[in-house]
């Protein structure tokens, strides 16, 4: 018999994942709180094509050392942990987003912009619903 073992939501796209007991399909068909988050250009919107979003929002295919920072967020509090090798900071999205542009910035060298959207957020087709990645056959 099928079961869900695992829920993981990305609140930032790019950064680490966190594990949610349980989660809601928002009205656009994702998973509520995955990829409300994205690091872009300043001054560049995420650009939709064919649908997949193909530019404006900054990952580890464009960053090549994004995965050194560990990631915490806590979707109670909305506070996102973010650590690299000798700095770490902790702030309150949305609130803060200023601040953490600001941490993600100097980490990246260049300037980036966190930004938040409502559902379907950042996630690549949304059209398509949530990613379910199967560990066995049904």
């Amino acid at each position: 018999m099928a079961r869900i073992e695992d829920i993981r939501i990305y609140p930032v796209k790019g950064l680490d994942p966190t594990r949610v007991e349980t989660s809601r399909i928002t009205r656009s068909g994702t998973l509520a709180g995955d990829r409300e988050y994205a690091m872009l250009e300043p001054g560049v919107e995420s650009i939709e094509k064919d649908f997949d979003t193909v530019g404006g929002t900054l990952n580890g295919k464009e960053i090549e050392h994004l995965h050194e920072i560990e990631s915490s967020f806590d979707p109670e509090t909305g506070v996102i942990a973010l650590e690299d090798s000798g700095r770490s900071a902790r702030f309150e999205l949305p609130t803060e987003s200023d601040a953490a542009s600001e941490w993600l910035s100097e980490f990246v060298g260049s300037a980036v912009a966190l930004r938040h959207r409502d559902p379907p957020g950042f996630v690549d087709r949304p059209q398509f619903g949530p990613s379910v990645i199967s560990t066995g056959t049904l």
